[in-house]
């Protein structure tokens, strides 16, 4: 009995002293009359305060609390590294707590614009979520990550996570995250200009929605409803729905979206060229975002405004707006393409005040002529009346050269912003061109599933160095074995790229339908096709690529190796490496204490880059199990980096794997990647990287 007293009496003291701790930390947040960095400051004193005092459970809450305030600062470099903390020191949290701090932290991710690691962290949540077999937790993560290839543009990603946050939303009974992934299929079908099928998943969330009464969701699909509507020229129906938003926002005093329902409605009436309309619904849209400080709606509504200036002649107005659209825009994107547009209303004011000073001037000049005339004889009055009719025409002659000057260099300006916009198109056009062909490329590819079914212990390092690559890798399975390779073509970037797909095309063809065996083969077939294949006859163009292919025998005992300008190394303890080599003493052997890479040496010629007949041979040596087998394109060696920004050279790169010859393959890729990435430091990568390590 004394005992459980004791454990009550403790357990009512640490409640106490918890609530007196929320209570300072609300005061804290709850006072007004101090900034961010100043309640950062006193949370943090807090902390070493209370560390030691309280449960981990409240020093938990504190970092959440720093990490949300150093959001809201936009300071995301610390808000990530409160979260970092917590999943660093506090690793025995519930998993439940855990995943919360992770999602907080790819919520910054994704506030900051670093989208890639927002969607890398979701996907490793969901992955956890999908282990539990949580559906509840897995249908929202898959939904959030949904929305963000949405606005990415990547519609084939955001339809399958979308699909998936309905299938497993149906399984956890949450039709709230249903709804709101059947309005995101939907735009996903609207923006492809789908509009049947874009209709049908609106009109499956609007009856989710009245059933079970959701009704900021219920907005949000009319909303959607009336720009399917706009986009297909129906008018009159899509104000309709978009007054039906409106009235639901108001309701719910959703201000944010009754923001851009009004938005919207701005943009139907200019559909209509009702431009006083527009303006009046673009101005309440924008009164709004100012209110709750939401600039990346703010900049689109000033775009909206000064196109609509634009339409009715207003062409001040117009560029006022439209500098304040690029200004907020470049703001938001860190890029300072303003000072053009600065300089040139710098130089409009600066003339209209010189013209205003010479008015004011002449006028100063002309009483003062007066002044004196009235204390002359009368003999000047004529005069100095003919010399008053010189200064008012001079006056006049003047302020018609400034107007005209005025006009002319408006008229320049409107001119400048509307090929700022053609440039600004264009070169979204060209970005998404790009990523379209990455995606082309990505295709040739052998995908992860397939890697890993044929050489079961691989590694890979594939690092283009623009957005598509020059460099590409192989694995293809025939009759004759296991063909894998690595190929590094001319050039990098779009010209690399495109020399990558025709010579994918043509090893396949080689191994797959002229059913060669013995990988010379496959390269005296490629060195022969490949020049007419890129240069078409021009014997100035000089395109080609370097390749390393291996082939492995049915029982993976026998290695058969051919090289364009790149080697295969062959990685093991020195006994193993030493004892197979006696009949090869040719090739060379690098030795550390206790391991060996031995060399298979290609020929230096490259596929496609002579017209010169040339014969390449083939190289075979017996494996063993714990073989590893590492072939590489030349980008790793040529990064330049370090203190006397150098290469890093073929010999670092083999004592690195060396000393390290004891990880797997993937780890041995970690550690490779690892080095490159402090020696590149702060210097741009020179070259597409490709690095292939299997083991036996």
């Amino acid at each position: 009995m004394k005992i459980f007293s004791l454990l009550l009496i403790f357990s009512l003291l640490s409640i106490f002293s918890i609530g007196q701790v929320n209570n300072r930390l609300e005061s804290i947040l709850k006072n007004d009359s101090i900034e961010i960095p100043a309640k950062i400051v006193e949370i943090q004193q807090l902390i070493k305060l209370e560390k030691g005092k309280v449960n981990d459970t409240v020093i938990v809450e504190y970092y959440l609390k720093l990490s949300s305030l150093a959001q809201r600062d936009q300071d995301y470099l610390s808000a990530i590294d409160y979260c970092d903390t917590l999943l660093g020191k506090y690793k025995k949290l519930d998993f439940k707590r855990l995943k919360a701090i992770e999602e907080t932290r790819a919520r910054i991710y994704k506030s900051s614009g670093q989208t890639d690691l927002a969607v890398a962290a979701y996907l490793s949540i969901l992955s956890d979520y999908e282990d539990r077999g949580d559906f509840e937790e897995s249908s929202r993560i898959n939904n959030t990550i949904g929305i963000i290839f949405l606005r990415m543009g990547e519609m084939e990603s955001a339809e399958y996570h979308l699909l998936e946050s309905i299938e497993h939303a149906i399984k956890a009974g949450n039709k709230s995250i249903q709804a709101s992934s059947l309005m995101s299929l939907g735009n996903r079908y609207k923006n492809a200009e789908m509009f049947t099928e874009a209709e049908g998943y609106y009109k499956k969330s609007i009856e989710i929605c009245k059933k079970e009464g959701l009704k900021r969701l219920l907005a949000g699909n009319y909303n959607n409803y009336g720009s399917l509507y706009r986009m297909q020229g129906n008018q009159k129906k899509a104000l309709y729905y978009f007054n039906l938003a409106v009235k639901m926002n108001q309701e719910l005093g959703n201000d944010r979206w009754l923001s851009y329902n009004y938005n919207n409605i701005g943009n139907l009436h200019n559909d209509q060229s009702q431009h006083s309309e527009a303006l009046k619904y673009f101005f309440k849209s924008n009164a709004i975002k100012k209110r709750l400080n939401d600039p990346y709606g703010m900049y689109s509504t000033y775009l909206n405004i000064a196109a609509t200036y634009d339409s009715i002649g207003n062409f001040e107005l117009a560029y006022d707006y439209y500098v304040q659209y690029t200004e907020l825009k470049d703001s938001l994107t860190e890029v300072d393409n303003t000072l053009l547009s600065k300089k040139l209303a710098a130089e409009f004011q600066a003339e209209k005040r010189e013209a205003q000073i010479i008015q004011l001037n002449m006028q100063s000049e002309l009483s003062q002529q007066e002044i004196t005339a009235r204390d002359e004889r009368i003999s000047y009055q004529n005069f100095l009346g003919w010399m008053m009719g010189i200064g008012i025409f001079l006056v006049v002659v003047i302020a018609i050269i400034i107007w005209r000057s005025a006009l002319n260099r408006k008229k320049a300006n409107i001119e400048l912003v509307e090929k700022n916009l053609q440039i600004d198109a264009q070169h979204g056009e060209i970005i998404d061109s790009i990523n379209y062909a990455k995606r082309i490329q990505n295709s040739i590819l052998p995908s992860d599933q397939k890697l890993t079914e044929s050489l079961s212990d691989f590694g890979l390092l594939y690092k283009p160095k623009d957005i598509v690559s020059g460099d590409f890798y192989v694995c293809e399975e025939t009759t004759n074995g296991l063909y894998f390779g690595t190929v590094d073509c001319t050039g990098h970037g779009v010209p690399g790229a495109m020399v990558s797909l025709v010579s994918s095309a043509h090893i396949n063809k080689a191994l797959h339908e002229l059913h060669l065996s013995k990988t010379g083969d496959v390269l005296n077939d490629l060195n022969e096709k490949i020049p007419s294949a890129l240069n078409g006859g021009d014997s100035d163009l000089n395109d080609g690529f370097d390749i390393a292919l291996c082939r492995l025998s049915k029982d993976k005992s026998m290695l058969q190796f051919s090289g364009a300008h790149l080697n295969c190394w062959i990685l093991n303890d020195k006994q193993s490496i030493a004892s197979r080599n006696a009949s090869t003493s040719t090739e060379l052997i690098y030795e550390s204490e206790n391991h060996s890479i031995l060399e298979l040496k290609g020929q230096r010629r490259g596929i496609g880059k002579s017209m010169d007949d040339f014969t390449f041979t083939s190289s075979d040596f017996k494996l063993e199990k714990g073989d590893k087998i590492l072939i590489s394109t030349d980008g790793y060696q040529d990064q330049f980096g370090g203190e006397k920004n150098k290469k890093f050279k073929v010999k670092e790169m083999r004592n690195l794997i060396i000393a390290n010859a004891t990880l797997s393959p993937k780890e041995l890729i970690a550690k490779l990647d690892t080095a490159l990435t402090q020696w590149q430091g702060d210097y741009d990568q020179v070259d597409d990287i490709c690095i292939m390590i299997v083991e036996i």
